[in-house]
């Protein structure tokens, strides 16, 4: 059987689950999407602070110590508070 756990909790308590000797509880962890989201959020502050102040390579090298993201991502993401020329 599998579900969300509110609902396994509902059926637990209302006793339509049958429980003969034992079972195994298995919870999905999150994705990280949540993380993801706040960490670009937090690159994009950073890189609109320092941009005037740093050389590309360099900011990407520092955002790369200060979150998991991967190199190519915030190179993308930095790359946008650059000029072409």
């Amino acid at each position: 059987m599998s579900g969300e756990v509110q609902q396994i909790l509902g059926q637990l308590n209302n006793e339509t689950i049958a429980l003969k000797g034992e079972f195994i509880v298995v919870i999905e962890g999150a994705d990280g999407s949540e993380q993801n989201t706040i960490e670009l959020q937090n690159m994009r502050l950073l890189f609109s602070k320092v941009a005037s102040k740093m050389s590309h390579k360099d900011v990407v090298s520092l955002a790369m110590s200060l979150t998991s993201l991967p190199k190519n991502i915030l190179y993308d993401l930095a790359s946008e508070y650059y000029s072409n020329g």
